[in-house]
């Protein structure tokens, strides 16, 4: 499905316009609850809202438990780069440091309806290894993202943990410094077995929650395709694309255990599900690993810049973050 974000935008405006004129902060609003939101998010909500980094410690390299089976076995084909052609690295991979800062502004319409917009500031390390040794020995590069989603809730009672999820967007990951950036996503489909489940040009566009979203249970074919580019074309090609897929949260004596995560290398060259090699459109078909549904899929676009040499200051990614239903 194609949704059209344009009613939604008048939306967003119209209710920022309803606030503004009322007060001159959200909070004015009689019957604002934000503490209750948030509650809401990392409670019953956490999958849709926690770090999309959550699972990432640092570089991935070939028997890891997660790398997955992709377009290649993770380990770089030949490290000495022709001329304008890129490599991939025997290993890379990210690994947050720090607290993670985020910010919730919430809009209300009414004292039943709200809109929050979520932003989260990411950063740490990424890991490259271009040293074929056997040792993992990988160089350091800072990475200093946002990710960025916005959700819609109905007031479902009163107290903490009483608002529910109507709608939400993808999350969107983008360079903090957003002129460095020249890697985009331009769409992203998905299959779910035989059926198109998904289809997205825009990751500000609203999906109704839990209807739009796809389910993918373990053991199910799923494809997804990204139109991805760069408008830096130093390397061919000028970047590569990976799925992450991530599983549920789980409860271990009460204890918030993180999603299993496992990183695939999205192909363009025909193979893997892929229909017409080098035409920009990367592609991955796959059985859905481990014994839960999935949560939600990565799409994460890195420049070719970033990953063919282990130090420097040329962190260059963008990515969208698609949930998933937990229950058919």
């Amino acid at each position: 499905m194609t949704h059209n974000p344009l009613p939604y935008a008048l939306l967003s405006l119209s209710a920022a316009l309803f606030v503004a004129g009322c007060s001159n902060s959200p909070a004015g609003l009689s019957g604002t609850d934000d503490a209750g939101i948030e509650a809401s998010m990392d409670g019953g909500y956490t999958d849709f809202f926690s770090s999309p980094y959550e699972a990432a410690d640092g570089a991935v390299y070939a028997g890891d438990l997660r790398n997955g089976d992709g377009a290649d076995d993770n380990g770089a084909g030949d490290l000495d780069a022709a001329e304008g052609r890129a490599t991939l690295p025997v290993a890379w991979g990210r690994q947050p440091s720090g607290p993670r800062h985020r910010r919730v502004d919430t809009f209300y319409p009414d004292r039943n309806h709200a809109e929050s917009a979520i932003t989260s500031w990411l950063e740490g390390r990424l890991y490259v290894d271009r040293s074929d040794d056997g040792v993992r020995n990988p160089g350091v590069k800072p990475f200093a993202d946002l990710w960025h989603r916005t959700a819609r809730f109905v007031r479902a009672g009163d107290g903490e943990d009483q608002w529910r999820l109507t709608a939400l967007t993808p999350g969107r990951i983008s360079l903090q410094e957003r002129d460095r950036q020249s890697v985009f996503i331009h769409s992203v489909r998905i299959w779910v077995g035989d059926e198109l489940a998904l289809e997205l040009d825009d990751p500000n566009a609203f999906l109704d929650f839990p209807a739009d979203l796809p389910f993918a249970a373990p053991g199910q074919r799923i494809r997804v395709e990204a139109a991805v580019g760069n408008r830096n074309q130093e390397w061919r090609p000028a970047q590569w694309a990976y799925l992450h897929l991530q599983g549920a949260h789980e409860r271990d004596a009460g204890v918030d255990q993180p999603p299993f995560e496992r990183r695939y290398r999205m192909a363009d060259d025909g193979t893997h599900g892929d229909r017409v090699a080098e035409d920009g459109i990367y592609t991955l078909a796959l059985n859905v690993p481990g014994d839960t549904p999935l949560a939600r899929i990565l799409v994460d676009v890195i420049a070719a810049q970033t990953l063919m040499t282990e130090f420097g200051d040329d962190y260059n990614s963008v990515a969208w973050g698609i949930p998933f239903r937990l229950e058919e």
